[in-house]
């Protein structure tokens, strides 16, 4: 019984249960087992819903998204995003240490123009859908649910990092979270110790939640 109760028991950053966090692993590692090109296919996922998107990266600007799988920058780009997200997946039973992969990954994207904490948010859904796409049948509700929380972590430090680092030449900080429909209620509490960014410890609930889509 107490091995049972310890796997409901959530993560004091992530709410994520041991669980729902080896259902994120276990189903992350099938994706990525059977589509070795799992960037590409979040990539392009992501991109169908958004294709204004593609003027975020100017090595793809100009470009249509049915010549991106044989374009080498983007695949480049998009194995290299895989293998971040894979570090991070491998990384959801050590909190601090996601947290830290999170945050890295937001403060290298402080400069790059036009970019703001709602791509993170959109490319979660894509990664969601992407999944489901690939085996909807291990994609059921619970795991989804599971995926949702693993995001709204990600959102969560991601909107931090916007807010509270020092001003970028991209606009606004707030307000940066797209509204639509929900997705996910679940909250995540962010303990920030001291950083590059010198990030306050604070709680803020976060969800996620659809970007309206643009075609």
């Amino acid at each position: 019984m107490g091995s049972a109760f310890r796997k409901e028991v959530p993560d004091p950053r992530t709410h994520m249960t041991e669980r729902e966090r080896g259902v994120v692993t276990r189903t992350w590692k099938s994706f990525q087992g059977a589509h070795k090109d799992c960037g590409e296919l979040i990539f392009l996922t992501m991109f169908s819903r958004h294709p204004d998107y593609l003027q975020l990266f100017h090595q793809f600007r100009g470009k249509i998204i049915d010549e991106l799988p044989e374009d080498a920058q983007f695949r480049a780009h998009a194995c290299a995003v895989g293998y971040q997200l894979c570090s991070m997946v491998d990384s959801v039973s050590d909190s601090v240490l996601l947290e830290a992969l999170i945050r890295k990954n937001a403060i290298s994207h402080l400069e790059r123009q036009g970019v703001h904490p709602f791509h993170f948010q959109s490319m979660g859904l894509a990664t969601i859908e992407a999944m489901k796409a690939h085996d909807e049948r291990s994609m059921n509700n619970m795991a989804i649910a599971a995926w949702e929380k693993f995001f709204a972590f990600l959102l969560a430090v991601t909107v931090r990092v916007f807010e509270e680092c020092p001003a970028s030449a991209t606009a606004p900080r707030k307000d940066s979270v797209a509204t639509g429909t929900t997705v996910s209620v679940a909250a995540s509490h962010v303990t920030s110790p001291s950083d590059a960014c010198g990030l306050r410890k604070s709680e803020k609930p976060s969800s996620i939640k659809s970007p309206p889509s643009k075609h």
